[in-house]
């Protein structure tokens, strides 16, 4: 047959914060909407762009837009399909189907529907999807007929607090996905299936090995993967206007496609910004006002909150924060699950702003202060562990606390009980003691029972706080002003990793992806 261009896939997934970082690659939405639009108008042949979920939440803005900054954003990308994940829901169902409607292409989802309220179960056709979306969509470039499907694993259904878990249906990834697939190819005629998933990694391979899918395009976890399992690509393309993939489709004769190798692209400062974009987020983050670029402290160290770091290891920026809390509500001991801390950036030496730290700690979450018992923190430290080598938001980084893992042992029975030392009412560390009360800091959102943690009783709550995570450290740091050296007379901070948390056998594919910049 004769030439023809390829139909170039762009893809991308896990957006959040519409302004670019400071170190490389710095993202940002007006950079990111030149880099896609370059892609589409400069290629010779039709684009198909993608998207695999997590745009409407959260970023520091999310409390005063609601995610209202984000559909410009990805309508100017040119979107053709998206899927939705967990953090679309943040604000819930309605507040979703408003962002869609703000939106020019389709959303779907396969798997996840709105529980009936009648006492019959209806039958599939007649059940309505999660917010109403599809469940597929079809669309024909370059005389190849596509057909899409979105997944979502359960491991974020019961993280969902709006909707809340009893009001929602969720199906097997695969059992569906193989009906769907039928669905596209036998009825709509599809010639080449595409599955978008908001899925972890270790799901996204086992979906791809079933082969159901002829591209497998994912988000959830903010890393860049490519892998061809069997003859099946699985692609995840970074996070939050940092990096996109592109994926050339030849057409070889009969409606078939030979899929190229997938190129990951960053999205650096030497790609010019889009000036309306540009605009429209200097228009935002005005709303933010002037305490955003205050200085809160001054680091001479790297803080890591990288989504592969944090969920996975003890960080300097883990232990700064957590040390925060610990001093600002005299704690005993502080267990923040990883999934709070939402940056996914290596932050260099130099300020520390107050709005830093709302883009690390987005989320409008209470504290409280409550007794543990010795033998109920091992408990929540192996809940913690369980996940490892997932990139599980339930992983906690800690303070007055350490101890070391066997991720080898079974879930459940992975801390090793020796190994843990706890700070004690007289700021000692001292070997656990199962029977000894301890005063633990954690979120409302650990304390009832989210991210697989065991939910406790009211009566352990000591105190309850008013302030969020970010406005408990941000004003714990206030108070300290005047303590620093420097002419902001900020305090001087050196954070560090100081062996509160030891994996006996870390995953060696973490121990590469650490070692990335």
């Amino acid at each position: 047959m004769p030439d023809v261009a390829p139909i170039r896939i762009i893809h991308f997934n896990d957006i959040y914060n519409i302004e670019q970082s400071v170190r490389e690659p710095v993202g940002g939405a007006a950079r990111f909407v030149t880099a896609i639009q370059n892609q589409i108008e400069r290629h010779s042949g039709p684009t198909i762009t993608l998207f695999s979920g997590d745009a409407f939440s959260p970023s520091p803005l999310t409390p005063f837009t609601k995610g209202d900054e984000i559909p410009p954003v990805l309508n100017a990308t040119r979107v053709d399909v998206a899927c939705i994940g967990n953090h679309d829901l943040d604000n819930g169902v309605e507040v979703l189907k408003q962002r869609v409607g703000e939106t020019n292409f389709p959303w779907i989802i396969s798997n996840v529907w709105e529980k009936q309220t009648t006492t019959a179960r209806a039958e599939p056709e007649q059940r309505t999807l999660l917010a109403g979306l599809n469940s597929i969509h079809v669309l024909t470039r370059g005389g190849i007929k596509f057909g899409f499907m979105g997944l979502a694993s359960w491991d974020w259904i019961p993280t969902l607090t709006q909707p809340t878990l009893d009001s929602i249906e969720y199906t097997d990834f695969t059992s569906t996905a193989h009906e769907v697939a039928r669905t596209l190819r036998q009825d709509h005629n599809c010639d080449f299936v595409i599955a978008l998933t908001h899925m972890r990694t270790p799901e996204d391979v086992e979906f791809t090995r079933s082969s159901i899918a002829d591209l497998v395009l994912g988000g959830h976890d903010h890393v860049l993967h490519k892998e061809l399992i069997d003859r099946t690509w699985l692609v995840k393309s970074g996070t939050d206007f940092k990096n996109y993939t592109t994926l050339d489709l030849y057409p070889t004769g009969e409606g078939k496609l030979r899929v190229s190798e997938p190129v990951h692209h960053y999205v650096t400062s030497d790609i010019p910004e889009h000036p309306d974009i540009a605009r429209f987020v200097s228009q935002k983050f005005k709303l933010l006002g002037p305490r955003w670029t205050k200085s809160m402290a001054i680091s001479s160290t790297d803080l890591d909150g990288r989504f592969v770091s944090i969920r996975t290891r003890e960080t300097a920026l883990g232990n700064f924060l957590c040390d925060a809390l610990a001093n600002a509500l005299n704690a005993d001991i502080v267990l923040v699950n990883s999934g709070s801390f939402r940056s996914d950036s290596l932050h260099p030496p130099g300020k520390v702003t107050y709005g830093m730290i709302d883009t690390v700690l987005p989320f409008n979450d209470r504290i409280v202060l409550a007794l543990y018992t010795g033998k109920e923190l091992l408990e929540l430290l192996e809940c913690s562990v369980a996940q490892y080598p997932q990139l599980a938001g339930s992983f906690c980084q800690v303070s007055g606390i350490s101890f070391s893992f066997d991720p080898r042992r079974e879930k459940g029975n992975r801390i090793l009980r020796e190994s843990v030392l706890c700070r004690n009412r007289c700021r000692k560390m001292l070997p656990l003691d199962e029977n000894e009360e301890y005063i633990c800091a954690m979120k409302t959102w650990l304390f009832f029972g989210n991210d697989g943690f065991p939910s406790s009783d009211e009566s352990k709550i000591l105190r309850r706080t008013n302030s969020t995570q970010s406005e408990i450290v941000c004003g714990y740091f206030s108070q300290m002003r005047g303590s620093g050296t420097g002419a902001d007379l900020v305090p001087e901070i050196s954070p560090m990793e100081e062996g509160r948390i030891k994996c006996l056998c870390p995953d060696e594919g973490l121990l590469k992806a650490y070692r990335q910049n």
